[in-house]
């Protein structure tokens, strides 16, 4: 269960060239696109997720807005017909959870708020998030770093608009020890670490960027492993806009938050 809860936390929060222009090759322009999204400083978010594998199937759909390391997302959730509304805080490498009634009765008294610390779970699996994250944040946006590790396969598949705005779609596969490449040692060990784990380096990935070399949008498919051993199969597609919004986020007050480690340890 911990294995599986890191990973997926890493994915959920889940992981620069130059000005974008018509000749550059389209892997140089989605390259590119990581730098200058994250240069916007801040942006809302809308993602949708499906996760199927090990026997269970549920899908994920948010909003939310981010900004310097920090932000906010709600979450509807759908598994086996049950239906769950759900919020979450992101300060930095920590994730505050707060589930709905129905699932919070079940924490001690008066907590409603669970804490997951990325870099203490992922450290029992080898994976050094402080080290893997230096370049981004710690957050859904995170994943925008792959784009990092576009290989030479992009190429263009048209012009769409998402959300009213022109974009060139890409489509391609990008390497995850590539998008690695730019940072420390303790970043590429921790990133063969979860390709280890994984049994994979690469997978596809579309990106939507409009003229000002932004990602409007992300879609791509990824392999997780499970509690028992095999890999399921995470879809996501995320959309940015209102890029530069003013974002003010504050953690949950301390007497309401109990440690997922607390948790796992009493359910031992």
């Amino acid at each position: 269960m911990r294995r599986t809860f890191a990973l997926l936390a890493f994915v959920i929060a889940a992981m620069p060239l130059a000005c974008g222009g018509d000749g550059l090759s389209p892997e140089a322009v989605v390259a590119e696109a990581a730098t200058k999204t994250a240069d916007a400083g801040s942006a809302r978010i809308d993602m949708s997720a499906a996760i199927e594998g090990g026997g269970q199937s549920f899908t994920m759909v948010g909003k939310g807005e981010f900004a310097d390391q920090r932000g906010r997302m709600t979450f509807d959730l759908s598994q086996a017909g049950q239906e769950l509304s759900m919020e979450m805080i992101f300060d930095q490498l920590v994730i505050y959870m707060k589930f709905p009634s129905e699932l919070g009765a079940q924490l001690p008294a008066g907590k409603s708020w669970v804490k997951m610390d990325l870099e203490e779970l992922s450290r029992e699996e080898g994976i050094d998030l402080a080290e893997l994250m230096q370049a981004g944040q710690s957050d859904p946006t995170q994943a925008l770093q792959y784009l990092r590790g576009a290989s030479d396969d992009f190429e263009k598949v048209g012009e769409e608009e998402i959300r009213g705005v022109g974009t060139t779609h890409y489509r391609g596969t990008v390497d995850l020890r590539k998008a690695a490449g730019q940072l420390s040692e303790g970043a590429r060990e921790s990133v063969d670490r979860i390709v280890e784990l994984t049994g994979e380096s690469s997978f596809p990935f579309d990106v939507w960027i409009d003229e000002d070399g932004l990602a409007r949008r992300i879609k791509y498919e990824q392999s997780l492993p499970t509690a028992q051993g095999s890999n399921a199969t995470m879809g996501m597609t995320m959309d940015f806009y209102d890029f530069g919004v003013e974002v003010e986020v504050e953690p949950p007050a301390e007497d309401e938050v109990v440690d997922l480690q607390e948790l796992i340890g009493q359910g031992s």
